[in-house]
């Protein structure tokens, strides 16, 4: 490369540029503009401008030549491999790195160090623990061993991952809140209308936790206790309260005993984002599970507005109120002015779409919207996997394995009806199993009807309706949690850890949902997404680089290109690489 320089009336620009050969023909590119004297004086100092010029232009060759240069690797078929020696390492997690920069969480940590005065690396800990559990989900034991694997060595011994536990239990609304303050400059949050869920995690234990010491030395109850394990599962449970925002991004979370009711978590989180997020504003969705009217009435009030899941078949709702729900007239189709009947010619020509109707309602003097929607998918949707569990019933009955359960919303057991019998008139010690004809006819009727309820005024039913259909996403988020990061079984004792636990897996969640919604690639599932991650990895060749041995797709090239597009070069060079890690720290 060279210097050349551009005259005019008044002044002198200077370029560094490079000559190469074009359809046989030597011509020249422009590489950069150095600019006036003055400009290159203002790089250079002291030296000389016109001798520094000519120097950078010398380094840049060099560069230019190292990058181009052909790499080549010896090996000898008969020498032994060393012993003990690394050679293959994971680079995906680079892109984790660098949202989890983004998000200031090495800020957050350097804080909370300074705080209370220790001496390990709080933020390295913590890093490695959020990308293992994406990438390699498993044990603080293992995390630490998995570690390993990343580019950027741990800094940390194992000891002092269990020390950093107390600490970010303690520190954990903090984090949470701080987090969010980072992400509205960084990420971008939409909190008009937040989703709550909850969802239960299990130990593999006997024993329901009795008292336990604190970090104080405090007696306190334990969490892992006997409650409705959404798994069926017989062991101690822990509670999560997750609430998530309109991105679909996580905002925050709370841990529970397992035997809390559902209904009891909402409030006291929803006061910590007032308090601690500054959230005084929103509209809070969820389900019917978590729709008791005291939760209601708390969103009732100036700012606050609720969206939740009503059953039809609640023994609760008023009969003629069901009556007015599943009546054929009286639906709208969104655009459209005039009402259509149901099962009508005319509702054949919108059978397509989901209709709605609705009405004000008082519940024990709480205000609200009743909206009802009839869909003809979801009918067809409900009375196919019905028939599948009559199938199941019959079976069950056919092969003697009948039995009168506790009946939920999809066990087929439900639909079997228990009758004792005696031929004299002694003690009923016989008993046989039919179908449930009245159950399943009865069931048959809410087929493709969904209602909501909500205290909002100016918003449309069709606004509503759009608001409630992205709660799938929460409980997308919990599916993700348990089967993609594995965060159950849980394999810690003490309440501080357990909650560590938990704000390691909701950072993952937080940092994972965010990649994935800044690779822009919608279709893109989060298996697909993990699968790409843990397969980017690099061979090291000694003195040269890092090779790429993964198959390049559209995901690692979006991947490549969120951190840089180096990462899919043929060879990445010593000094390249620590440029790209440098690169992901330096976001923050």
């Amino acid at each position: 490369m060279y210097i050349s320089t551009s005259k005019s009336k008044n002044v002198t620009i200077y370029y560094v540029c490079k000559s190469f050969r074009k359809d046989g023909a030597t011509t020249s590119k422009r590489i950069e503009t150095l600019g006036t004297i003055d400009d290159i004086r203002k790089r250079c100092g002291e030296a000389d401008p016109i001798e520094w010029a000519r120097n950078y232009a010398k380094e840049l060759t060099a560069k230019d030549k190292a990058e181009q240069r052909a790499v080549t690797l010896s090996l000898r078929p008969g020498l032994q491999m060393s012993m003990n020696e690394q050679k293959m390492f994971n680079g995906g997690y680079l892109a984790l790195s660098k949202v989890y920069h983004q998000l200031g969480l090495d800020r957050i940590c350097d804080g909370i160090s300074t705080k209370y005065g220790f001496e390990y690396d709080l933020d390295n800990i913590l890093s490695n623990l959020i990308y293992t559990r994406v990438l390699y989900p498993g044990s603080k034991f293992s995390s630490f061993a998995e570690s390993h694997r990343f580019i950027e060595q741990p800094r940390f011994k194992l000891e002092e991952i269990y020390r950093s536990l107390s600490v970010l239990a303690k520190e954990s609304d903090y984090i949470q809140s701080q987090v969010f303050r980072n992400s509205l400059s960084t990420v971008g949050r939409d909190t008009s209308v937040i989703y709550y869920d909850c969802s239960n995690f299990f130990f593999e234990i006997e024993q329901a936790d009795t008292l336990q010491k604190n970090t104080k030395g405090d007696l306190e109850p334990g969490l892992r206790q006997y409650g409705h394990s959404k798994e069926h599962r017989p062991n101690p449970i822990v509670q999560m309260g997750l609430f998530m925002d309109r991105n679909g991004l996580p905002l925050a979370f709370c841990i529970d005993p397992g035997n809390t009711a559902e209904t009891r978590t909402l409030i006291p989180l929803e006061k910590k984002l007032d308090t601690d997020f500054g959230m005084s504003d929103c509209v809070v969705c969820t389900d019917a599970g978590l729709s008791s009217l005291s939760n209601r009435r708390f969103n009732n009030r100036q700012g606050r507005h609720f969206i939740t899941v009503q059953s039809l078949k609640d023994k609760k709702i008023a009969p003629h109120l069901q009556r007015w729900a599943l009546s054929p007239e009286g639906w709208h189709v969104s655009g459209q002015d005039n009402t259509v009947t149901l099962f009508t010619e005319e509702f054949e020509k919108v059978s397509d779409k989901v209709l709605y109707k609705e009405r004000w309602i008082n519940e024990n003097n709480l205000e609200q919207r009743l909206i009802v929607t009839y869909s003809q998918k979801y009918a067809l949707y409900q009375r196919t996997l019905r028939q599948q569990q009559i199938e199941r019933a019959l079976k069950s009955i056919k092969n003697g394995t009948a039995r009168r359960k506790k009946k939920s919303a999809n066990d087929a057991s439900r639909f079997i009806a228990e009758t004792h019998y005696t031929d004299s008139a002694e003690i009923a010690e016989n008993t046989s199993y039919t179908l449930d004809l009245e159950a399943i006819e009865n069931e048959a009727r809410f087929d493709g009807f969904y209602a909501i309820c909500s205290n909002l005024e100016e918003e449309s039913a069709v606004g509503i309706i759009r608001a409630n259909s992205q709660r799938w996403e929460i409980e997308d988020m919990f599916r993700t949690l348990k089967t993609e990061f594995e965060s159950r079984p849980v394999y810690l004792r003490r309440n501080d850890r357990i909650i560590a636990h938990f704000i390691t897996c909701f950072l993952a969640l937080l940092i994972f949902k965010t990649l994935k919604l800044r690779l822009g690639q919608p279709d893109l599932t989060t298996t697909a997404l993990r699968k790409a991650l843990i397969g980017m990895d690099y061979l090291k060749i000694w003195g040269e680089g890092y090779m790429p041995v993964f198959k390049g797709d559209d995901t690692t090239t979006a991947i490549a290109s969120f951190v840089d597009p180096a990462l899919q070069n043929q060879v990445i060079t010593m000094k390249n690489m620590k440029v790209i890690v440098k690169s992901c720290v330096k976001v923050g």
